[in-house]
């Protein structure tokens, strides 16, 4: 829930499950009955090769899709077809493969946007970016316009911008991409801040495995629209499906990656 009255009010919600989704698209099936369920306080890692569903389960959760089959709960509320905007303001959020940013707009003025959007009064969205900025090193960024800003910082301000919105959970998709090795593990410290220092609940896809087991408690696979394994990093890494299906290889060369 919100601090004060100031900011906008969040549900004092645990969980939120997407249970048996289906999904087609001109005849082929991407999701053939998936079930996820994503706790406040934890990082759950989704991986699974291209075309595996991924992003799919993601639109659908957040309000970007609408399932064939299966329903989106927030807590016991079925939230299935809800708008992105609605669901923003329930206390969803998520960070995209492109940038979404105003790129004419400076970083501090990004983030108190998206805090404005979200239903915060201007003194809350002027705190919220404080606090934001200084969680995710983006201090002596937040007057650069969001156009000019290296990658990694553009990242950081993506995540930035859906925590503004005071989110219980966050799904992230693909936030690591084109990022150095560096910055990897610094990004892996922005996901653990979300979870702990936020408090959010995050769903993590990435093609980065070793960035998937560092930070996730528990880690889903899919494959071909279908769930093949779910389980702690480690019996993750040794399922045979996974080395198979995700990673096409050996236990020993899935290690390395």
């Amino acid at each position: 829930m919100a601090a004060n009255s100031d900011e906008p009010d969040r549900w004092p919600v645990e969980t939120l499950r997407a249970t048996g989704i289906w999904r087609s698209f001109d005849g082929v099936q991407a999701l053939e009955g998936v079930t996820l369920e994503l706790a406040r306080h934890e990082v759950v890692g989704l991986i699974g090769p291209n075309g595996a569903g991924k992003s799919t389960l993601v639109n659908i959760i957040t309000g970007f899709d609408v399932p064939d089959r299966g329903n989106i709960f927030l807590g016991e509320d079925d939230i299935t077809g809800w708008s992105p905007h609605r669901l923003g303001r329930s206390g969803l959020a998520r960070t995209f493969q492109a940038t979404h940013s105003f790129q004419g707009l400076t970083v501090r003025e990004n983030i108190e946007v998206s805090a404005l959007g979200s239903g915060a009064k201007p003194v809350a969205a002027a705190r919220t970016a404080d606090r934001l900025l200084e969680m995710l090193d983006l201090t002596d960024s937040q007057s650069q316009p969001a156009g000019i800003l290296p990658h990694g910082h553009e990242r950081k301000l993506g995540v930035a911008r859906a925590l503004a919105t005071n989110p219980s959970f966050v799904l992230m998709d693909e936030p690591a991409a084109g990022l150095h090795e560096g910055e990897v593990i610094e990004f892996a410290s922005v996901i653990r801040d979300v979870r702990d220092e936020h408090g959010a609940g995050v769903l993590l896809i990435d093609h980065n495995i070793g960035l998937i087991l560092d930070v996730s408690q528990r880690i889903e696979v899919l494959d071909q629209g279908r769930t093949i394994a779910a389980g702690l990093p480690d019996e993750i890494r040794g399922n045979d499906a996974v080395a198979t299906a995700y990673l096409g290889t050996t236990h020993t060369e899935a290690d390395d990656d």
